[in-house]
């Protein structure tokens, strides 16, 4: 659950001092194309105010990535966005 994964994303952070990434995998033959990465990212940005980065550019057409590089506390705004997001779907 979100709430777990957000102490452990914590705990890592402060005994480790690193910053973390977050990717979502997605699942072939469903939304695996780079269309569908490119109108999930634009649907948590323009619904949601959450940006995610494709990664097909990097070699990674089947993820895309988050930005761990602010507060916890925007990170959980940012995922509680994607919470409401996948329980709109």
């Amino acid at each position: 659950n979100i709430a777990e994964l957000l102490k452990a994303c914590r705990d890592y952070q402060s005994v480790t001092g690193r910053r973390i990434s977050f990717e979502y995998a997605m699942i072939k033959g469903l939304n695996d194309t780079d269309e569908c990465a490119a109108e999930l990212a634009r649907i948590l940005l323009d619904d949601f105010s959450v940006a995610i980065i494709p990664c097909a550019d990097f070699g990674f057409p089947n993820h895309f990535r988050l930005s761990y590089a602010i507060s916890i506390e925007n990170i959980e705004k940012g995922l509680d966005r994607i919470q409401k997001f996948l329980e709109s779907l």
